[in-house]
């Protein structure tokens, strides 16, 4: 391997110790498990821009991708993972090596020698060159589908490999379909973020009472989580009150009244995976119709835990789904619906990732529940009930602790 280059601005030798979100064996199974894919697929170098692509690699993430950054200014950051090559190779500003080194297990890392976004395309293709790794007829894949960096600098970057004599394709599929099975380090990190969300949410539940806002809740849940070692999710924390209750709502200056529904969406966040919980709350006592509904919406989880089993077809549990939905009265999309979709490492603007799955919608009989993976359950008849789950041979597991956050309504002060 080619000696890396290094910073003159920080001094790695000295800079005190710091904990990376796993050890570089969890990373090399990665890298082995996706090169494997790239080979199949007839792929050279994946070059990754996609931000949890690469943190899933090699760690990497901050708080700034310089995705709308002015125009010339470069923003081509991203990860080379390569077939013949030991290592990814990482492409970033210098002024990022402080943060690599506090979040990557990176080795080989190519800093840019230019600012300008006409300057880093040529400056991508002349390091893999010099390294042996492209030459006319190497196919390359990137990832058309991340909104990083913006479609203006794909364009550059692909139009740099294709001037080199590369073909260049769409790859977008391979990182997002090799995430979609956790390994158990990385359950572990999901399930210590889920402990950080239900901190939030009994935070939120001794809050919510008539007069406060709900921004006001909104500040209690962030700093509970915060003090607990929680990051910042991906998507905002999202509170909607009163009788406009629908879409994704950021919190307001709205006060919260009596007697009223409160619906709140949130994820804690450990090393950026995500564990996500939704709660309705009501301010007094919920009136027996809600009671009843909460009630139905939500024995449907006991369902999905014993038909979701790994190996399963995704379309026979949607069928006991269906039949459940059916038998206790709850009738297609007008009243609600049942969804869920695949969580992991996130970084915003997003926590949605790529597998999902809706009970009114059937894929192909080789469409299955994998062991290990892990999603949310989403069951919303006029009801504030999501829990997050990993699959197992047994059926499905609520890593929710249901004896601090019931799958239920809350009730609130009123």
């Amino acid at each position: 391997m080619a000696k890396p280059r290094v910073s003159t601005s920080f001094d790695r030798t000295n800079a005190e110790p710091v904990e990376l979100a796993f050890p570089k064996a969890e990373y090399l199974a990665r890298w082995t498990k996706a090169k494997a894919m790239m080979e199949a697929e007839g792929i050279d170098i994946l070059f990754a821009t996609a931000p949890a692509h690469m943190c899933w690699l090699h760690g990497y993430y901050a708080a700034w991708y310089r995705t709308q950054a002015p125009s010339n200014w470069g923003a081509c950051l991203g990860t080379a993972l390569c077939l013949g090559w030991d290592e990814p190779i990482h492409f970033d500003a210098v002024g990022e090596d402080a943060l690599l080194y506090k979040t990557s297990v990176a080795e080989d890392i190519r800093y840019f020698d230019s600012r300008s976004p006409e300057g880093q395309p040529p400056f991508i293709v002349n390091e893999l060159k010099a390294s042996g790794l492209l030459k006319p007829g190497t196919r390359v894949g990137m990832e058309f589908r991340s909104f990083q960096p913006n479609r203006w600098v794909q364009e550059t970057i692909e139009m740099a490999f294709r001037e080199a004599g590369c073909e260049v394709v769409d790859a977008s599929m391979i990182l997002r379909t090799a995430r979609g099975v956790k390994s158990p380090a990385e359950i572990a990190h999901i399930e210590r973020a889920m402990r950080i969300c239900e901190l939030a949410h009994e935070t939120a539940w001794r809050t919510i009472r008539p007069g406060v806002t709900e921004l006001d809740v909104e500040a209690e849940m962030a700093c509970a989580m915060h003090h607990a070692g929680g990051e910042l999710s991906a998507i905002p924390i999202m509170i909607q009150s009163g009788n406009t209750i629908g879409g994704h709502q950021m919190p307001r200056r709205r006060v919260i009244q009596a007697n009223e529904h409160i619906k709140i969406d949130c994820s804690g966040v450990w090393f950026r995976y995500h564990a996500n919980i939704l709660r309705g709350f009501w301010t007094g006592e919920p009136p027996e119709e809600v009671r009843d509904r909460y009630r139905r919406s939500g024995d449907s989880w006991d369902v999905f835990a014993k038909e979701a089993r790994a190996g399963r077809p995704v379309r026979e549990v949607n069928a006991e789904l269906r039949r459940y939905y059916k038998d206790c009265g709850f009738e297609g999309k007008q009243a609600g619906w049942c969804i869920g979709y695949e969580l992991g490492i996130a970084l915003p603007p997003d926590w949605v990732d790529e597998f999902n799955f809706s009970y009114d919608e059937d894929p192909p009989d080789d469409v299955v529940w994998q062991d290990g993976f892990v999603g949310n359950f989403e069951t919303l008849w006029d009801t504030g009930l999501i829990d997050t789950f990993v699959i197992e041979e047994a059926g499905a597991r609520n890593l929710v602790d249901t004896s601090r956050i019931p799958f239920d309504v809350l009730v609130c002060e009123g």
